[in-house]
């Protein structure tokens, strides 16, 4: 009896600079809020339940009257079921 096959394996180091901010492999979600205050407290629409966990990060898009928000990313501090507080590095809220 005789087998044959290819088989193989590969490394990537990407660098102590390569951060994964995802942990879990899921594909990114999006959704429809209600609105967000100067504090940073953003409210999910219609009392939805929001589905995020504290360490979690989001990219806000087309958001009017704070645009300097859109397509920064945002650390999030779950704060209640609908509720949860976002804060950027760079100070923007």
């Amino acid at each position: 009896m005789c087998t044959h096959g290819l088989f193989g394996s590969i490394f990537c180091d990407f660098g102590s600079d390569f951060a994964v901010v995802d942990p879990t492999g899921e594909n990114p979600v999006s959704g429809i809020l209600a609105g967000i205050d100067e504090t940073g407290l953003v409210t999910a629409l219609d009392e939805s339940r929001h589905g995020l966990e504290d360490g979690d990060y989001v990219t806000f898009h087309e958001v009017q009257g704070m645009e300097g928000i859109n397509g920064v990313e945002f650390k999030v501090e779950v704060k209640g079921r609908v509720f949860f507080l976002v804060a950027s590095e760079c100070g923007l809220i």
